[in-house]
């Protein structure tokens, strides 16, 4: 009975079969191995640690070349922004240097008018109030008029502060009034300017 029970626990079930030649059978994998995964597929599928280096290797020269273009890049910029602000001031400079001739060349063409101007005021001068006195006058505003369209006009000088800027005083007279001082009681030529420059300053009295 002992015997018996002993026999029973000791027993051992093997599943491994055998050929008449006493070869083992090769069984059929049992349900939990047969769902395990192919490793040999597994790793066939995975990257290798070579193609991982390659790969980042050519990511580093990616990175590199696109840094590089970006300086590139900033580069152009600069020298874009640099072109841009040279041709705006060599604009100006030019539309400067053409307004200066400009001036320039009607300075010269209006001081060869001055003399006819200072003709008209001396011939006013001595004029009385007849017809023809009237005419001269009309015919020298409408001149004035005129040369005052092209930018040139007559420096009021009489009964004004004394300015050296626009005037030169020729002779000076003593002031009867004290609030008269340095102030122009006449006018021996006309002086005209040009926009902001003085083309040619007035000669005038002071009274000192």
């Amino acid at each position: 009975m002992n015997d018996e029970r002993r026999d029973e626990e000791i027993q051992v079930t093997d599943r491994r079969r055998f050929h008449a030649d006493g070869e083992p059978a090769v069984l059929p994998a049992d349900e939990g191995e047969a769902n395990l995964p192919d490793l040999a597929e597994t790793a066939a599928e995975a990257p290798g640690a070579a193609a991982l280096a390659e790969a980042e290797a050519a990511a580093r020269v990616w990175e590199e070349r696109a840094r590089t273009a970006e300086g590139r890049l900033a580069d152009l910029q600069d020298s874009f922004l640099r072109a841009k602000e040279d041709l705006a001031a060599t604009r100006a400079r030019l539309e400067r240097d053409q307004e200066r001739r400009v001036r320039d060349a009607l300075g010269r063409a209006f001081s060869s008018i001055l003399e006819a101007l200072d003709g008209f005021d001396r011939a006013l001068a001595h004029a009385g109030d007849d017809p023809l006195a009237e005419g001269v006058r009309l015919v020298q505003k409408q001149l004035l008029d005129a040369l005052a369209g092209e930018g040139l006009e007559r420096i009021e000088t009489l009964g004004k502060p004394f300015d050296p800027n626009v005037a030169e005083a020729v002779l000076s007279c003593p002031a009867e009034d004290p609030a008269a001082r340095q102030t122009v009681v006449e006018e021996y030529r006309a002086g005209y300017r040009l926009g902001e420059r003085v083309l040619r300053a007035a000669q005038v009295k002071v009274a000192v």
